[in-house]
C-alpha cells in the first residue's frame, strides 16, 4: 500500500482524480454557499441592502447552475428585482470554440419593478455602481444557443404625478435562439401581455457587432390608449376615456453614429375611441373604426408617410352654448403651452450637428371620413337649433406637418335626412382658409325656425333651400374677404303664417338669386339677378289699427306701442275736457308757424354729401311673376278685403350707393278688370333721399269700399268705379305729392249704423261735385318734409278730403261755378228797393245756375220770397205816396175831369204854393179820411218882412201837411209781400227758362235769407 502510495504512477493517476473530486466537492457543497456569502455581502455593501436568495445549485459535471427565489429590496422593502428561478448550462465547447457557449438559460417568473419616485428618481438608478474608468474593450465572444424568459412580470409605477399611477405587465415571454455577438445575430421572441389582456408580439433578428441592429415583426394587440398615453405621460387638451390599438408591421434598425431605422405598418387599427373635454362625462366624438393603412417611417430621413386615414362610423356631438361658444372649442381649452419648431442647441453638442438633422416630416396620402354623423345644436336660441348631417363622408389627399399647404378635400353629406351638400376644393388647416365648391339642394327651412322665433312671430310651414358656388374663408389679414360666397341660390315652395292671425303671411313657389357675390369682412353683396315667381302676400289692419307686418317683424316694439296707443286714449278720454283758451290756441299757431318756417329753412339748406355707409348692396335686376298681395282690414265693420292679382314687373339697378337709381315697373290687377301700375324711379336703401314713383289704379269698383264709406261717409255705396294716379317725389327728405282722383257715377245706398267720422252730408257734397258727366275729379297736392313726426301723407289725404267735402257743402254755388261760369255768383242776388226786376248779369248768372243744376237730379234749390223792412218799406211807401199823389192832383186840379187818367196833369214840382197846398189837402183828406187842420205858423222874427214872413208860412204849412201825409202813405203787408212773390218767380223764370232745369225743383222759401246789402236787397240761394 505504502509503495502504491509512493509510486509515481498512483499520483500521476490519482492528483487528476484527487482533482476532480474536490472540483466536484466543491462545485456541489462549497460554491452554492460561496455564490450565496458573496452576493449577499456584495448587496449589503454596495447597495446597503438584504439580498434574499432561495436554493443555488451548482452542478461542476454538467456546467449548470441554477437560483431560485432571488428577490433585491428596494428602498420601500418591496421586491425591485426578482425571479422565481434561473438556471444556465454553459457548454465544455466553449473551451475550443473560443467563446462563452451557453446551450440553454433559463429565467423563470422574474419580475422587474420600476418606480419614479415622488422626487422624479427612478429607483433602477440605483443599481448603477460609481464610475469607473471606461476601457474601450471589444465585446467578449458569447454564443447562446437558446435563452427563455417566461412567466416574467413587469410593473411600473410614478408617484411623482398628481395622481399617481401603476401599471403590470404579465406574463412577459421571451425567447433568443442561437444568438451569437458576432455577426450573424440571432433571432428572438418577446410577448407580454398586461392586465387589461393587452399583448405584445415581438419577432425578429438581433445583432451587436459590427453594430448595433435589429429587424423582425412586431404585433400589439388591445393596446389601451389612454393607459398608453397615461404611461408615456403625453398630455392632451383632451381626455380620451377609451379605444383600443391594434397594429402589425416589421422594422429593421442599426444603432451607429446615426439611427437608421425603417419601419412598415400596413395597417394599424383603433377601435372605440372617444374623446371628450376636460373635466366633463360626456363623450363629444365617438370614433368606432380608424384604419392607419401603409404608414412608413424611415430615420434619418426622419419621414413619416401614411397611405390612407379611414374613419368608420364617427359620431360628434357639437353645440353652440348661450355665450355663442362651441363646445368643441372645450377640447382643446387645455392644450399644453406651444412649443417652438426646433429646440435651442443643448450645451455642449454643437450647432452644426442639430443643423445636420433632418426635420421630421409627416404626409398622408388620404384621410377618409365615411358614414360620419354630426350632430349640432344651437343652444343660445330657443328652442334649440338642430341639426343633423349623416351620413357625412370627406376625403382629403396630400396632407402633411406643412400646415400652409392647401389640403384638397371632398365631401358629401345629407343634413336633416332631406337635403343634400357637397363639396370639392382646398382646405389650408394654418392659418385656415379654405376655397370649396359646394352644392346644396333641398335643406328644410322649418329647421330655421328658432332663428325666427323671439324676434319675429311667423312660423315657417314649409320650404327648401339650395345654392351652388364657391364658397371660401380667409385669415385676417389676407387682404381679401374673410368669407365669401360666389353662386346661386334658391327658395323654393315656402310657406308661412302669421301666429298671431293663424294664417299665411308670407309665401312664394321659387326665389331664384343669379350671380350672387356675398363677403364678409369687408362686407359686400351683390346679385345679378333676383327672380320671384308666385308671391303671396297677406297684409291685415287688425281690429286695433295695427298693421300685421309690423307685428310680425317686430312684436315686441308693436305690442309696447298699442299698449302706449290705449293708454294715450285712456288718458285723453279721462281727461276733463275743456275749451281752449285764446291764449293758448295763439301759442300752437305760433309754434306751427315756427315748426314750418323751421321746415322750410330745412328743405332749401343744400343738401349733404351722400357717401355709400355701411354693407354696399348691388341687384342689378329684381323680377316678380304671378305675385298675389291680399289686404284685408278688421278695423272696420263689415271688414274689408281686397287683393292685388298677377303681379308681374322688374326693379332694376337696385344699389345701396344713395347716388344710385333703381326703376320700378310692376303692374297687376285689383279683381279682373282693374289694372294697377307702379312706376317711377327711387333710391332704395335710401328711399328718403330719393323717389318719384307713381301709383296707378284703374277701374276700381266702389262697392268694395262699403265697409270704409260705411264708417267715414255713413253710407253704403251702390255704384261707382275709382280711377287714381298717385305722385310722390322725395329730394332730400322733401315730399311733394299729387293725389289725382277720378270717381265715376258714384251712387249711394242704404245708411249704415256706423258713422264715427261721417260728420258731412255727404250725398249732397257728391252731387254738388260731380260734373255734367257724373264724373268727380278730384287734385290733392300734398307737400311736407318726413322729417315732421307729425306728417303723415295718409291722415293729411283723408283731411283734404273732408276739406273739399266740407267746401262743397258750405260753397255749393262755388263747386257748381266749376261747371257753368257765372254759376258761382248766382248764389246772391241783388233787387233794387221795391223792385222784382232782375238786372241782366243777375240774370245770365242764374241761367248759368240753371244749366249746372239740370244734371244734377238729386238737389233742389231754394229761392227766398221776402222783402227788407227797412229799404223795401221806404220804397213801396214812397212808391204809394207817388199814387195817391197823381190822384189827389187829378182831384184837386182836374176836378170831375181827374177820373180820366189820360189827362194829363202837372209835375207837382211846376204847381204855386196854393196848387200845392190844395192837392196835399186833398191828398191828406184822402189818406186819412178828414180835412186836415192845419197848426199856425210860428210868428216871424222882428227884421222878416211881410212878404217873406207870407212865404216862410206857405213853406211852413206845406212841409206839415207832406210830412203827414207820408206818414199816413205806408207800405201795406200785401205790397211787401207782393213784391217777394214777384221777384221769386223772377228768379226762377231766370233758372228754368232754356236752362234743362226742371221749375219743380225749384222752391220758394219763406224762411230764406234776404238782407240789405249796400242799399240793395239780396236774396241768398240755398242749394240742397
Amino acid at each position: 500500500m505504502g509503495s502504491i502510495l509512493k509510486s509515481k504512477s498512483f499520483w500521476l493517476l490519482a492528483t487528476p482524480l484527487l482533482l476532480f473530486g474536490l472540483y466536484v466537492a466543491l462545485g456541489f457543497y462549497a460554491a452554492p454557499g460561496i455564490v450565496r456569502s458573496q452576493a449577499i455581502d456584495f448587496v449589503r455593501e454596495k447597495y446597503g441592502r438584504e439580498l434574499t436568495v432561495g436554493e443555488i445549485k451548482i452542478n461542476p459535471l454538467q456546467l449548470q447552475a441554477e437560483i431560485k427565489d432571488l428577490s433585491l429590496p428596494d428602498t420601500d422593502g418591496k421586491p425591485m428585482l426578482a425571479f422565481r428561478r434561473f438556471f444556465v448550462d454553459v457548454e465544455l465547447s466553449s473551451l475550443w470554440q473560443r467563446a462563452f457557449v451557453f446551450k440553454d438559460v433559463q429565467l423563470d417568473a422574474p419580475l422587474t419593478r420600476a418606480v419614479i419616485r415622488p422626487d422624479g428618481s427612478v429607483n433602477l438608478t440605483d443599481l448603477a455602481l460609481p464610475d469607473e474608468e471606461q476601457k474601450d474593450e471589444p465585446l467578449p465572444a458569447l454564443w447562446i444557443q437558446r435563452f427563455a424568459l417566461g412567466d416574467g412580470t413587469v410593473q411600473f409605477a410614478d408617484l411623482a404625478r398628481r395622481v399617481p399611477l401603476e401599471r403590470q405587465f404579465t406574463p412577459v415571454n421571451f425567447k433568443l435562439e442561437n444568438f451569437r455577438t458576432t455577426p450573424e445575430g440571432g433571432a428572438f421572441g418577446l410577448t407580454a401581455k398586461t392586465q387589461n389582456a393587452e399583448l405584445l408580439e415581438w419577432r425578429g433578428t438581433f445583432a451587436l457587432a459590427p453594430l448595433v441592429s435589429s429587424s423582425g415583426d412586431l404585433a400589439i394587440t388591445r393596446l389601451n390608449v389612454p393607459g398608453a398615453l397615461e404611461v408615456a405621460g403625453v398630455e392632451l387638451p383632451f381626455v380620451i376615456p377609451q379605444g383600443e390599438l391594434n397594429l402589425r408591421g416589421s422594422y429593421r434598425v442599426v444603432l451607429g453614429d446615426s439611427t437608421q431605422l425603417d419601419v412598415n405598418l400596413p395597417q394599424m387599427q383603433i377601435n372605440g375611441l372617444t374623446l371628450r373635454a376636460q373635466g366633463l362625462e360626456q363623450d363629444y366624438i365617438t370614433m368606432p373604426t380608424v384604419v392607419i393603412s401603409d404608414t412608413k417611417i424611415a430615420m434619418p430621413a426622419n419621414t413619416v408617410s401614411l397611405g390612407t386615414i379611414a374613419a368608420e362610423g364617427v359620431k360628434a356631438d357639437v353645440w353652440t352654448m348661450a355665450d355663442g361658444t362651441l363646445n368643441i372649442d372645450q377640447l382643446f381649452a387645455g392644450a399644453p403651452a406651444a412649443t417652438t419648431a426646433s429646440d435651442p442647441a443643448k450645451p455642449g453638442q454643437p450647432a452644426a450637428t442639430q443643423a445636420a438633422e433632418a426635420p421630421w416630416t409627416l404626409t398622408v396620402a388620404n384621410v377618409a371620413l365615411r358614414g360620419a354623423a354630426v350632430s349640432y345644436e344651437d343652444r343660445a336660441v330657443n328652442p334649440v337649433a338642430r341639426f343633423e348631417l349623416s351620413p357625412l363622408d370627406v376625403t382629403a389627399t396630400d396632407a402633411s406637418l406643412d400646415l400652409t399647404r392647401p389640403l384638397p378635400v371632398k365631401f358629401d353629406a345629407t343634413i336633416n335626412r332631406s337635403a343634400k351638400l357637397t363639396g370639392n376644393g382646398n382646405v389650408v388647416p394654418e392659418p385656415f382658409a379654405a376655397d370649396v365648391d359646394i352644392d346644396l339642394a333641398g335643406l328644410p327651412l322649418q329647421a330655421l325656425q328658432p332663428y325666427a322665433n323671439g324676434t319675429t312671430d311667423l312660423t315657417i310651414r314649409q320650404g327648401t333651400a339650395g345654392a351652388t358656388g364657391k364658397f371660401s374663408l380667409a385669415p385676417a389679414g389676407a387682404g381679401r374677404p374673410e368669407l365669401q360666397f360666389a353662386g346661386n341660390a334658391t327658395i323654393a315652395d315656402f310657406k308661412s303664417i302669421d301666429n298671431a292671425l293663424e294664417q299665411d303671411f308670407l309665401n312664394f313657389e321659387r326665389v331664384e338669386l343669379s350671380k350672387l357675390k356675398f363677403a364678409l369682412a369687408p362686407d359686400s353683396l351683390s346679385i345679378d339677378r333676383v327672380r320671384v315667381v308666385k308671391p303671396f302676400a297677406r297684409v291685415i289692419v287688425s281690429s286695433d289699427a295695427v298693421l300685421n307686418v309690423s307685428a310680425v317683424f317686430d312684436p315686441q316694439g308693436t305690442a309696447a306701442a298699442v299698449a302706449q296707443a290705449k293708454a294715450d286714449q285712456a288718458a285723453q278720454a279721462a281727461a276733463p275736457k275743456r275749451k281752449k283758451s285764446r291764449a293758448e290756441i295763439r301759442a300752437e299757431k305760433q309754434a306751427e308757424a315756427a315748426a314750418a318756417q323751421a321746415r322750410k329753412l330745412a328743405a332749401a339748406a343744400p343738401p349733404p354729401e351722400l357717401k355709400e355707409s355701411g354693407m354696399p348692396i348691388r341687384i342689378r335686376e329684381v323680377q316678380i311673376a304671378s305675385g298675389t298681395m291680399d289686404f284685408a282690414d278688421f278695423s272696420v265693420q263689415p271688414n274689408f278685403a281686397a287683393a292685388i292679382e298677377s303681379l308681374d314687373g322688374s326693379i332694376t339697378g337696385s344699389s345701396s350707393d344713395p347716388n344710385s337709381r333703381a326703376t320700378v315697373k310692376l303692374d297687376g290687377n285689383v279683381g279682373e278688370y282693374s289694372p294697377v301700375l307702379i312706376s317711377g324711379t327711387t333710391q332704395p336703401f335710401a328711399y328718403d333721399r330719393f323717389t318719384d314713383i307713381t301709383f296707378k289704379f284703374e277701374n276700381i269698383s266702389l262697392p268694395v269700399f262699403n265697409p270704409y264709406s260705411g264708417k267715414f261717409a255713413g253710407y253704403n255705396i251702390a255704384k261707382g268705379k275709382l280711377f287714381t294716379d298717385l305722385h310722390y317725389q322725395i329730394d332730400n327728405r322733401k315730399l311733394e305729392a299729387q293725389h289725382k282722383i277720378r270717381i265715376d257715377q258714384l251712387e249711394w245706398g242704404e245708411a249704415t249704423a256706423s258713422k264715427e267720422e261721417a260728420t258731412l252730408p255727404v250725398k249732397f257734397a257728391t252731387s254738388l261735385l260731380k260734373d255734367a258727366d257724373g264724373v268727380i275729379n278730384l287734385e290733392i297736392p300734398v307737400s311736407g318734409t318726413i322729417d315732421d313726426p307729425s306728417f303723415r301723407v295718409g291722415p293729411i289725404v283723408w283731411q283734404i278730403i273732408k276739406n273739399i267735402l266740407a267746401k262743397a257743402v258750405t260753397a255749393p254755388f262755388k263747386a257748381l261755378g266749376a261747371l257753368f261760369k257765372g254759376a258761382e255768383d248766382a248764389q246772391f242776388v241783388d233787387f233794387a228797393p221795391g223792385s222784382a226786376v232782375l238786372n241782366p248779369a243777375a240774370a245770365e248768372n242764374l241761367g248759368a245756375l240753371g244749366r249746372s243744376l239740370a244734371p244734377k237730379p238729386d238737389l233742389r234749390l231754394d229761392v227766398p220770397i221776402g222783402t227788407e223792412a227797412s229799404l223795401d218799406g221806404a220804397a213801396l211807401a214812397e212808391a204809394r205816396y207817388l199814387r195817391e199823389l197823381q190822384t189827389a192832383m187829378r182831384k184837386a186840379l182836374l176836378g170831375n175831369k181827374g177820373s180820366d187818367e189820360t189827362t194829363p196833369v202837372p209835375e207837382f214840382a211846376t204847381l204855386s204854393s196854393e196848387q200845392k197846398e190844395k192837392v196835399l189837402a186833398t191828398l191828406y183828406t184822402q189818406l186819412s179820411g178828414t180835412a186836415p187842420v192845419i197848426p199856425e205858423p210860428p210868428e216871424p222874427a222882428d227884421d222878416v218882412t211881410h212878404k217873406e214872413a207870407k212865404v216862410q208860412a206857405e213853406q211852413a204849412r206845406l212841409a206839415w201837411l207832406e210830412k203827414e201825409c207820408r206818414s199816413r202813405a205806408v207800405a201795406e203787408p200785401r205790397d211787401l209781400d207782393q213784391l217777394g212773390q214777384q221777384r221769386g218767380t223772377a228768379v226762377q223764370h231766370a233758372l228754368v227758362t232754356d236752362t234743362g232745369l226742371a221749375p219743380e225743383r225749384v222752391f220758394f222759401a219763406r224762411d230764406g235769407k234776404v238782407a240789405a246789402n249796400e242799399q240793395l236787397v239780396r236774396f241768398e240761394l240755398a242749394v240742397k
